[in-house]
């Protein structure tokens, strides 16, 4: 360009001379005028139009001057210096521009809906051409739907059609989504119109991706494999099976590659996970590519995409030699992970929008009163999960993550002194007390094999209770340690399980739909759970242990049920973030009044957490106080790969 501008023949200076005040001006403003993206041509096209008015002169269409004073040559040499001075600019403007578009990324911000929430597996799904985002989330009545957003929107709209719909994901021309609901695959249009059973399944499912031959790989339930079926909706297939010489007990997050034939997915084995690369061409000759990698996607001319504690990370990947190649290289921090998976909350489009949601905010633990008010706080702020508090109310059981091993544990937190000590060390969680407040049952993965142990705080021994190969669904989770010295365990069968003796599980309940958090009485008469068999989360009670005499108890969606000791109340937690209180009677049958709204919490309502505690008197709840917003916003990042492409 530089070379253009100094090969133009210069204009002869009596042409300079003859040019009046207004035509440098003209030729001043038409230059700054233009956007700097132009301004190069501009410049040059100044010199041209000196050029020609110079020849214009020699013609008798300007005139000539008879005398040149001192004042025009300096105002004609001043022009000189601002026009080439705009040119010079203009040079430099689009040698940045252009410079700047491969070095910087652009981020900014924008809030989710009104009144909607996201549960802690909920992230923001970015569409393959980067203009439209897909917000998985809980509105304010409980109900779950899918909402779109476009990045030159101001605002989300909700899709109808997509109730119960979670970890949704695009197909690869954009037009159409694919989510899960608790029993099915569905598919629905971008555009809108009604929603299309895919094949039926059986919750929970771990992601999904769709390629252009219109097929779909999704994970199944928990130790079954990832299977494909057909987007026009067919039978699902096995497509990789476990692979059990090396001990794997489920695999997770498919992700198909441009081609779409090969794919990423995670594979588990231990409480660890690994990111295998798998061919619809090949079902056994899976490869590793990251030990104790995370949920991951591919991304156009070469980047594999994956996250380490709360940071996404990125490497070369040569699609030749099927390999990483050089060093692995952060690009965004604190970005938010999944409670009970390996999966950051972001995603990338196939031309270089990433959407993610920000880290877990720390909370800070206090009493409230019946009345909602603030009585004391405990500890210092942190990043607590799954409160269960001691029948002595002198500790509380919380799970804590390891950034350093990549893992979550137990953690006892003295009530009196805010002091936390650690009790677990391998990838443990939900925790519960013993009658006593001596011992703690919690789940684990240790070895290999999900299951339930039991340890003494301020031991170090731990006995397995209960082990995931008692029943085919694989995985094993602690949910009450009752008065008579049994315990609950979910798997997701219900069952009851004796700590002395042959230890002989006794099935409770068996359902197609999700139970979660049952909570027997005091008495052991009456057991509390919720369930989303009407469509969404729902708190029930019903005998115990025969789950007969079941009655729906909330109204308006509620989770998480605590008994109050003397078994006359129970209080669970309202999907929009309220306690709410149910008076009990009754000895062979039972009676429950209205719920009545206590008092509304700060929380962000995760009904696969148990985000509270109640007094035994029901007089105090213990809960925890957002520090900061956290992920009550998506941050977007344009151009996410620039500096990386050197």
């Amino acid at each position: 360009m530089i070379s253009a501008i100094m090969s133009a023949d210069p204009p002869p200076i009596s042409t300079l001379q003859s040019m009046s005040p207004p035509a440098l001006d003209h030729v001043v403003h038409s230059c700054l005028a233009k956007e700097p993206d132009a301004r190069w041509q501009t410049a040059h096209d100044v010199l041209v139009e000196l050029k020609w008015l110079a020849e214009a002169s020699s013609q008798g269409g300007i005139a000539h001057p008879v005398a040149f004073k001192w004042k025009a040559r300096e105002r004609i040499s001043w022009a000189l210096v601002v026009v080439l001075s705009i040119a010079l600019a203009a040079l430099a403007a689009v040698l940045f521009s252009q410079h700047s578009a491969e070095s910087h990324a652009v981020r900014f911000q924008f809030p989710l809906p009104d009144k909607m929430k996201m549960d802690s597996f909920d992230f923001p799904v970015i569409s393959p051409d980067g203009q439209r985002v897909l917000l998985p989330g809980v509105a304010a009545d409980g109900s779950r739907h899918l909402w779109l957003r476009s990045l030159d929107s101001l605002a989300a709209q909700l899709l109808p059609g997509t109730e119960e719909a979670y970890l949704p994901f695009w197909s690869p021309d954009g037009r159409s989504i694919a989510f899960f609901t608790t029993t099915k695959l569905k598919r629905i249009d971008a555009a809108g119109g009604p929603a299309q059973t895919i094949c039926n399944l059986t919750w929970p499912n771990l992601g999904g991706t769709w390629n252009r031959d219109g097929v779909i790989l999704f994970s199944g339930t928990s130790g079954s494999g990832i299977f494909r079926v057909s987007a026009a909706g067919s039978e699902p297939e096995p497509v990789i099976q476990l692979d059990k010489s090396h001990q794997a007990t489920d695999q997770s997050f498919p992700q198909f590659f441009p081609d779409g034939r090969r794919f990423l997915y995670l594979s588990e084995r231990g409480g660890k996970h690994d990111l295998y690369m798998g061919s619809l061409d090949a079902k056994k000759d899976a490869r590793l590519l990251i030990p104790g990698g995370t949920a991951t996607s591919y991304v156009p001319p070469g980047f594999l995409i994956y996250g380490s504690q709360e940071t996404l990370l990125t490497q070369r990947f040569d699609s030749e030699k099927l390999r990483l190649t050089g060093d692995a290289v952060p690009f965004a921090e604190h970005v938010g992970r999944m409670t009970i998976e390996p999966a950051l909350l972001a995603s990338v489009s196939q031309n270089g929008v990433l959407v993610y949601l920000g880290g877990l905010s720390p909370i800070q633990l206090a009493w409230h009163n019946r009345e909602g008010t603030r009585q004391a706080a405990i500890g210092e702020p942190g990043i607590y999960e799954e409160l269960d508090l001691s029948p002595d109310e002198r500790r509380l059981a919380v799970k804590r993550y390891n950034t350093a091993k990549e893992i979550d544990e137990i953690w006892i937190l003295e009530i009196s002194t805010g002091i936390v000590s650690r009790l677990t060390s391998q990838s443990s969680d939900d925790a519960h007390w013993s009658p006593d407040s001596q011992e703690i049952v919690f789940s684990s993965d240790e070895k290999g094999k999900s299951g339930v142990y039991r340890k003494a705080v301020g031991g170090n021994d731990q006995t397995l209770v209960f082990h995931a190969d008692q029943d085919a669904d694989k995985d094993a989770y602690a949910q009450q340690w009752l008065p008579d010295g049994t315990v609950l365990v979910e798997a997701p069968t219900l069952y009851r399980v004796s700590l002395t003796g042959e230890r002989k599980p006794v099935t409770l309940l068996k359902t197609d739909s999700y139970t979660g958090f049952p909570q027997v009485s005091a008495d052991g008469r009456w057991v509390a759970y919720f369930t989303r068999e009407s469509g969404q989360n729902e708190v029930y009670v019903a005998a115990f242990p025969s789950f007969k005499e079941k009655r729906q108890v909330s109204s308006g969606g509620g989770c998480q049920p605590h008994w109050r000791k003397d078994g006359k109340e129970l209080f669970y937690l309202s999907l929009d973030g309220k306690i709410m209180s149910v008076a009990v009677k009754g000895d062979t049958s039972i009676e429950t009044s209205a719920p009545k709204a206590l008092f509304r919490t700060s929380m962000r309502v995760d009904t696969s957490n148990s985000q509270y505690a109640v007094s035994r008197d029901g007089s105090r709840f213990l809960f925890g106080e957002s520090i900061d917003e956290g992920s009550s916003s998506v941050t977007v990042v344009l151009n996410w790969a620039a500096g990386l492409k050197q």
